[in-house]
Protein backbone atom coordinates (compact mmCIF):
# COMPACT_ATOMS: atom_id res chain seq x y z
CA UNK A 1 0.00 0.00 0.00
CA UNK A 2 1.23 3.47 -0.87
CA UNK A 3 2.36 5.73 1.97
CA UNK A 4 0.15 8.58 3.16
CA UNK A 5 2.22 11.20 1.32
CA UNK A 6 1.61 9.52 -2.05
CA UNK A 7 -2.10 9.05 -1.32
CA UNK A 8 -2.34 12.76 -0.51
CA UNK A 9 -0.58 13.63 -3.77
CA UNK A 10 -3.00 11.43 -5.71
CA UNK A 11 -5.99 13.12 -4.06
CA UNK A 12 -4.67 16.58 -4.95
CA UNK A 13 -4.07 15.83 -8.64
CA UNK A 14 -7.76 16.46 -9.53
CA UNK A 15 -7.77 19.47 -7.16
CA UNK A 16 -4.96 21.12 -9.12
CA UNK A 17 -6.75 20.15 -12.34
CA UNK A 18 -9.90 21.99 -11.17
CA UNK A 19 -7.80 25.00 -10.18
CA UNK A 20 -6.29 24.96 -13.68
CA UNK A 21 -9.74 24.97 -15.31
CA UNK A 22 -10.94 27.85 -13.13
CA UNK A 23 -7.75 29.78 -13.87
CA UNK A 24 -8.27 29.30 -17.62
CA UNK A 25 -11.76 30.83 -17.29
CA UNK A 26 -10.37 33.82 -15.38
CA UNK A 27 -7.46 34.24 -17.78
CA UNK A 28 -9.89 34.35 -20.73
CA UNK A 29 -12.08 36.88 -18.90
CA UNK A 30 -9.36 39.23 -17.66
CA UNK A 31 -6.61 38.47 -20.19
CA UNK A 32 -3.25 39.73 -18.93
CA UNK A 33 -4.60 41.94 -16.14
CA UNK A 34 -4.82 40.92 -12.50
CA UNK A 35 -2.26 38.11 -12.44
CA UNK A 36 -4.61 35.36 -13.62
CA UNK A 37 -2.04 34.06 -16.12
CA UNK A 38 0.35 33.56 -13.18
CA UNK A 39 -2.40 31.81 -11.24
CA UNK A 40 -2.92 29.45 -14.18
CA UNK A 41 0.81 28.72 -14.32
CA UNK A 42 0.80 27.97 -10.58
CA UNK A 43 -1.98 25.39 -10.99
CA UNK A 44 -0.35 23.80 -14.04
CA UNK A 45 3.09 23.50 -12.44
CA UNK A 46 1.66 22.04 -9.22
CA UNK A 47 -0.44 19.63 -11.27
CA UNK A 48 2.60 18.48 -13.27
CA UNK A 49 4.91 18.35 -10.24
CA UNK A 50 2.49 16.22 -8.22
CA UNK A 51 2.08 13.78 -11.11
CA UNK A 52 5.86 13.47 -11.42
CA UNK A 53 6.30 12.67 -7.72
CA UNK A 54 3.55 10.03 -7.85
CA UNK A 55 5.12 8.55 -10.98
CA UNK A 56 8.55 8.50 -9.31
CA UNK A 57 7.16 6.44 -6.42
CA UNK A 58 5.28 3.85 -8.47
CA UNK A 59 7.98 3.47 -11.12
CA UNK A 60 10.71 3.07 -8.46
CA UNK A 61 12.90 5.20 -10.67
CA UNK A 62 16.41 6.10 -9.63
CA UNK A 63 16.56 8.95 -12.13
CA UNK A 64 17.15 12.02 -10.01
CA UNK A 65 15.88 14.28 -12.81
CA UNK A 66 12.32 13.14 -12.11
CA UNK A 67 12.65 14.19 -8.47
CA UNK A 68 14.39 17.42 -9.44
CA UNK A 69 11.57 18.28 -11.84
CA UNK A 70 8.96 17.51 -9.18
CA UNK A 71 10.71 19.74 -6.65
CA UNK A 72 11.32 22.54 -9.14
CA UNK A 73 7.72 22.54 -10.32
CA UNK A 74 6.64 22.93 -6.70
CA UNK A 75 8.94 25.93 -6.28
CA UNK A 76 7.88 27.40 -9.61
CA UNK A 77 4.25 27.03 -8.61
CA UNK A 78 4.70 29.01 -5.41
CA UNK A 79 6.67 31.69 -7.25
CA UNK A 80 3.78 32.25 -9.66
CA UNK A 81 1.34 32.36 -6.73
CA UNK A 82 3.38 35.20 -5.20
CA UNK A 83 3.53 37.19 -8.43
CA UNK A 84 -0.22 36.71 -8.94
CA UNK A 85 -0.83 38.44 -5.60
CA UNK A 86 1.51 41.28 -6.56
CA UNK A 87 -0.26 41.73 -9.90
CA UNK A 88 -3.63 41.91 -8.15
CA UNK A 89 -2.29 44.56 -5.78
CA UNK A 90 -1.02 46.60 -8.72
CA UNK A 91 -4.46 46.41 -10.29
CA UNK A 92 -6.04 47.68 -7.06
CA UNK A 93 -3.62 50.59 -6.80
CA UNK A 94 -4.12 51.63 -10.43
CA UNK A 95 -7.92 51.45 -10.18
CA UNK A 96 -8.31 53.54 -7.05
CA UNK A 97 -5.54 56.05 -6.71
CA UNK A 98 -4.52 57.11 -10.16
CA UNK A 99 -0.91 58.02 -10.87
CA UNK A 100 0.15 58.88 -7.31
CA UNK A 101 -0.80 55.58 -5.67
CA UNK A 102 0.21 53.58 -8.73
CA UNK A 103 3.65 55.19 -8.66
CA UNK A 104 4.12 54.52 -4.95
CA UNK A 105 3.04 50.89 -5.35
CA UNK A 106 5.28 50.19 -8.34
CA UNK A 107 8.58 50.42 -6.44
CA UNK A 108 7.88 47.92 -3.64
CA UNK A 109 6.09 45.59 -6.05
CA UNK A 110 9.05 45.59 -8.45
CA UNK A 111 11.43 45.02 -5.53
CA UNK A 112 9.43 42.02 -4.29
CA UNK A 113 9.24 40.61 -7.81
CA UNK A 114 13.01 40.90 -8.14
CA UNK A 115 13.56 39.08 -4.83
CA UNK A 116 11.12 36.34 -5.90
CA UNK A 117 12.99 35.92 -9.20
CA UNK A 118 16.35 35.66 -7.42
CA UNK A 119 14.81 33.13 -5.00
CA UNK A 120 13.60 30.98 -7.85
CA UNK A 121 16.96 31.06 -9.62
CA UNK A 122 18.78 30.01 -6.45
CA UNK A 123 16.26 27.23 -5.88
CA UNK A 124 16.72 25.94 -9.43
CA UNK A 125 20.52 25.99 -9.12
CA UNK A 126 20.42 24.26 -5.73
CA UNK A 127 17.98 21.52 -6.72
CA UNK A 128 19.77 20.85 -10.01
CA UNK A 129 23.06 20.13 -8.23
CA UNK A 130 21.54 17.92 -5.50
CA UNK A 131 22.13 14.15 -5.64
CA UNK A 132 20.03 13.09 -2.66
CA UNK A 133 16.61 12.95 -4.31
CA UNK A 134 16.61 9.42 -5.68
CA UNK A 135 15.79 6.58 -3.26
CA UNK A 136 19.10 4.87 -3.89
CA UNK A 137 21.01 7.83 -2.54
CA UNK A 138 21.50 8.48 1.16
CA UNK A 139 19.67 11.77 1.44
CA UNK A 140 20.48 12.18 5.12
CA UNK A 141 24.22 12.31 4.39
CA UNK A 142 23.80 14.71 1.48
CA UNK A 143 22.53 18.07 2.66
CA UNK A 144 20.85 20.36 0.18
CA UNK A 145 23.14 22.97 -1.37
CA UNK A 146 23.16 26.33 0.39
CA UNK A 147 21.80 28.01 -2.75
CA UNK A 148 18.52 26.10 -2.39
CA UNK A 149 18.26 27.04 1.28
CA UNK A 150 18.96 30.71 0.60
CA UNK A 151 16.41 30.71 -2.21
CA UNK A 152 13.75 29.25 0.05
CA UNK A 153 14.54 31.78 2.81
CA UNK A 154 14.24 34.61 0.29
CA UNK A 155 10.79 33.31 -0.60
CA UNK A 156 9.89 33.79 3.07
CA UNK A 157 11.25 37.35 2.90
CA UNK A 158 9.18 38.05 -0.22
CA UNK A 159 6.01 36.68 1.36
CA UNK A 160 6.51 38.71 4.55
CA UNK A 161 7.19 41.85 2.51
CA UNK A 162 4.07 41.20 0.45
CA UNK A 163 1.95 40.80 3.59
CA UNK A 164 3.43 44.00 5.08
CA UNK A 165 2.66 45.94 1.89
CA UNK A 166 -0.95 44.76 1.87
CA UNK A 167 -1.38 45.44 5.58
CA UNK A 168 0.02 48.96 5.18
CA UNK A 169 -2.38 49.66 2.31
CA UNK A 170 -5.29 48.33 4.36
CA UNK A 171 -4.50 50.24 7.56
CA UNK A 172 -3.15 53.51 6.18
CA UNK A 173 -6.05 55.93 6.61
CA UNK A 174 -4.62 58.48 4.16
CA UNK A 175 -4.27 55.95 1.36
CA UNK A 176 -6.70 56.32 -1.53
CA UNK A 177 -7.23 52.58 -1.36
CA UNK A 178 -9.15 53.00 1.91
CA UNK A 179 -10.24 56.64 1.85
CA UNK A 180 -12.97 56.95 -0.76
CA UNK A 181 -11.19 54.74 -3.25
CA UNK A 182 -12.67 52.37 -5.74
CA UNK A 183 -14.89 49.64 -4.23
CA UNK A 184 -13.24 46.89 -6.27
CA UNK A 185 -9.79 48.09 -5.20
CA UNK A 186 -10.71 47.86 -1.51
CA UNK A 187 -12.19 44.40 -2.08
CA UNK A 188 -9.00 43.22 -3.79
CA UNK A 189 -6.80 44.40 -0.91
CA UNK A 190 -9.07 42.80 1.72
CA UNK A 191 -9.13 39.41 -0.01
CA UNK A 192 -5.40 39.46 -0.77
CA UNK A 193 -4.75 40.22 2.88
CA UNK A 194 -6.99 37.29 3.85
CA UNK A 195 -4.82 34.98 1.72
CA UNK A 196 -1.54 36.02 3.36
CA UNK A 197 -1.71 33.84 6.52
CA UNK A 198 -2.10 30.74 4.35
CA UNK A 199 0.85 31.76 2.16
CA UNK A 200 3.00 32.46 5.22
CA UNK A 201 2.23 29.06 6.79
CA UNK A 202 2.94 27.34 3.48
CA UNK A 203 6.31 28.94 2.78
CA UNK A 204 7.57 28.85 6.40
CA UNK A 205 6.88 25.11 6.69
CA UNK A 206 8.37 24.25 3.29
CA UNK A 207 11.44 26.37 4.11
CA UNK A 208 11.82 24.45 7.37
CA UNK A 209 11.86 21.20 5.37
CA UNK A 210 14.43 22.58 2.92
CA UNK A 211 16.72 23.93 5.64
CA UNK A 212 16.52 20.58 7.46
CA UNK A 213 17.57 18.81 4.21
CA UNK A 214 14.29 16.90 3.82
CA UNK A 215 12.32 18.75 1.11
CA UNK A 216 10.05 15.76 0.35
CA UNK A 217 9.87 14.09 3.77
CA UNK A 218 8.38 15.15 7.08
CA UNK A 219 5.03 14.29 8.60
CA UNK A 220 2.64 13.70 5.67
CA UNK A 221 -0.33 15.14 7.57
CA UNK A 222 1.65 18.26 8.47
CA UNK A 223 2.50 18.62 4.78
CA UNK A 224 -1.16 18.14 3.92
CA UNK A 225 -2.25 21.00 6.18
CA UNK A 226 0.74 23.34 5.87
CA UNK A 227 1.45 22.96 2.14
CA UNK A 228 -1.37 21.42 0.10
CA UNK A 229 -4.40 22.85 1.88
CA UNK A 230 -2.94 26.30 2.60
CA UNK A 231 -1.81 27.00 -0.96
CA UNK A 232 -5.11 25.70 -2.37
CA UNK A 233 -7.06 28.04 -0.08
CA UNK A 234 -4.87 30.98 -1.11
CA UNK A 235 -5.26 30.18 -4.81
CA UNK A 236 -9.02 29.72 -4.35
CA UNK A 237 -9.24 33.23 -2.87
CA UNK A 238 -7.40 34.65 -5.89
CA UNK A 239 -9.63 32.67 -8.24
CA UNK A 240 -12.75 33.97 -6.48
CA UNK A 241 -11.51 37.50 -7.17
CA UNK A 242 -11.51 36.70 -10.87
CA UNK A 243 -15.16 35.69 -10.79
CA UNK A 244 -16.21 38.65 -8.61
CA UNK A 245 -14.34 41.47 -10.35
CA UNK A 246 -15.48 43.07 -13.56
CA UNK A 247 -13.36 42.66 -16.65
CA UNK A 248 -10.49 45.16 -16.52
CA UNK A 249 -9.59 46.93 -19.76
CA UNK A 250 -6.20 46.11 -21.17
CA UNK A 251 -3.68 48.91 -21.63
CA UNK A 252 -4.28 48.97 -25.40
CA UNK A 253 -8.03 49.37 -24.87
CA UNK A 254 -7.41 52.26 -22.49
CA UNK A 255 -5.04 53.96 -24.91
CA UNK A 256 -7.56 53.67 -27.74
CA UNK A 257 -10.29 55.11 -25.52
CA UNK A 258 -8.09 58.04 -24.52
CA UNK A 259 -7.12 58.60 -28.15
CA UNK A 260 -10.73 58.92 -29.18
CA UNK A 261 -11.32 61.60 -26.55
CA UNK A 262 -8.35 63.56 -27.88
CA UNK A 263 -10.11 64.16 -31.23
CA UNK A 264 -11.62 67.62 -31.18
CA UNK A 265 -15.27 68.04 -32.08
CA UNK A 266 -16.14 70.39 -34.97
CA UNK A 267 -17.59 73.78 -34.03
CA UNK A 268 -21.36 73.83 -33.73
CA UNK A 269 -23.38 76.55 -35.42
CA UNK A 270 -26.14 78.37 -33.62
CA UNK A 271 -29.74 77.52 -34.48
CA UNK A 272 -30.79 79.19 -37.71
CA UNK A 273 -27.23 79.94 -38.87
CA UNK A 274 -25.36 78.37 -41.77
CA UNK A 275 -23.10 75.41 -40.91
CA UNK A 276 -19.56 76.35 -39.98
CA UNK A 277 -17.11 76.49 -42.85
CA UNK A 278 -15.01 73.39 -43.36
CA UNK A 279 -11.82 75.41 -42.95
CA UNK A 280 -12.88 76.32 -39.41
CA UNK A 281 -12.95 72.67 -38.34
CA UNK A 282 -10.06 71.76 -36.00
CA UNK A 283 -7.09 70.05 -37.73
CA UNK A 284 -7.39 67.01 -35.44
CA UNK A 285 -10.99 66.52 -36.65
CA UNK A 286 -10.18 67.04 -40.35
CA UNK A 287 -7.30 64.53 -40.11
CA UNK A 288 -9.75 61.74 -39.19
CA UNK A 289 -12.19 62.41 -42.06
CA UNK A 290 -12.26 60.23 -45.22
CA UNK A 291 -10.74 61.50 -48.43
CA UNK A 292 -14.20 61.98 -50.03
CA UNK A 293 -15.00 64.61 -47.40
CA UNK A 294 -11.93 66.58 -48.41
CA UNK A 295 -12.87 66.32 -52.10
CA UNK A 296 -16.41 67.58 -51.40
CA UNK A 297 -14.92 70.45 -49.46
CA UNK A 298 -12.87 71.46 -52.53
Amino acid sequence: MAPASIVIDIVFIPVYALLSIGSVVNACKHRRSGGFIQLLLFALFRFAGTILLVYAYYSKTTDKNVYIAGGLFTGLGYSFLLTAVLSQFQRASSQSGGGSVKGRARRPVNLLRTIATVSLILLIVGYSSYDGFAPSADGSSQPLPSTAKVGSILFVVTTVGEAALLLYSFLNASSELNNGGDHEARLIVKLLLAAQPFLLVRIVYSTYLVVSDHPFSGNPYARLVCINITECIASAILMALGFILSRDMSSSDKEQGEGKRDIEEPPRSAVGEQPAAADSYPPSYRAHQPSTWKENKA
